[in-house]
């Protein structure tokens, strides 16, 4: 049984049974403030829900036209990531997002890159950090997640994963996998074993309207985790060049799919 998907049970449970309820700006919620979930990718775990499915292949498609920068729905499209439809400009497609753009350019840094070198240079630097988050009202949507701490050591890597709002059913789940997803691509390019994800959000909340199939999803029987490969060594043509294809997931047996209405 997955260690991580009975801890996310629990905390879907406590939010039904003891968030508040909160009138907010996506609808009527149930909230719980600073929720921590952790998963394990040791022995090559990989964290996904069983008890539903959960589309990794989009979720890896959005890791990345991230690490490249998106600029338009268009980015995401190419790479099988059709979430972002949502938030793009009507007639362009066009988006505004921080998401991707600040790992790449915050004030002329490639944060990416720089975190791969002080990796490689000062493992154990207090300072192995990408920030994803500045105060700006006129984005297509303000970063979720929005930090991104690692921590090195026995030739391992960690991940603490920072972020302001979860929506528990719909988007964490995708969440966690794009954390590990960036955890095994830093590790890879960094010649190091992928280890922990500490995950702290800062608003964890269900949707009223999602209430119903939640209670149905936390009581199914949750199936022995699926496994992961990694197709090549990243990196070698000088980039972070991760494509979906290069992440290949194992024996990934789960409980089918279950519906939830996206809440913008």
């Amino acid at each position: 049984m997955s260690k991580y998907e009975k801890q996310y049970n629990k905390i879907a449970k406590n939010i039904l049974k003891t968030g508040e309820l909160r009138n907010t700006r996506s609808g009527w919620a149930y909230s719980l403030p600073f929720q921590e979930l952790n998963a394990s990718l040791k022995h090559n775990m990989f964290p996904l829900l069983t008890c539903r499915e959960i589309f990794y292949k989009g979720v890896a498609g959005e890791y990345a036209a991230m690490i490249r920068g998106p600029k338009n729905i268009k980015d995401f499209q190419k790479w099988g990531c059709n979430y972002w439809n949502e938030w793009g400009d009507i007639s362009s497609g066009d988006l505004r997002l921080d998401y991707g753009n600040l790992w790449i350019d915050y004030d002329g840094i490639n944060q990416i890159e720089e975190l791969i070198k002080t990796i490689k240079d000062d493992p154990h630097s207090r300072r192995l950090l990408i920030n994803g988050w500045r105060p700006n009202n006129n984005l297509s949507l303000p970063c979720c997640h929005y930090s991104y701490q690692f921590y090195v050591s026995n030739n391992s890597i960690d991940l603490l994963w920072t972020q302001r709002s979860g929506d528990w059913m719909v988007g964490v789940p995708s969440d966690m996998t794009f954390a590990a997803i960036m955890l095994i691509c830093i590790a890879n390019l960094c010649d190091l074993t992928p280890r922990n994800i500490k995950m702290i959000i800062g608003d964890a909340h269900i949707y009223l309207e999602h209430k119903l199939n939640a209670k149905l999803q936390i009581e199914k029987e949750i199936l022995s985790p699926p496994m992961y490969s990694i197709q090549k060594q990243l990196g070698e043509s000088g980039d972070v060049g991760f494509m979906p294809t290069d992440l290949e997931i194992i024996n990934y047996k789960n409980q089918g799919k279950l519906k939830y209405d996206l809440k913008k």
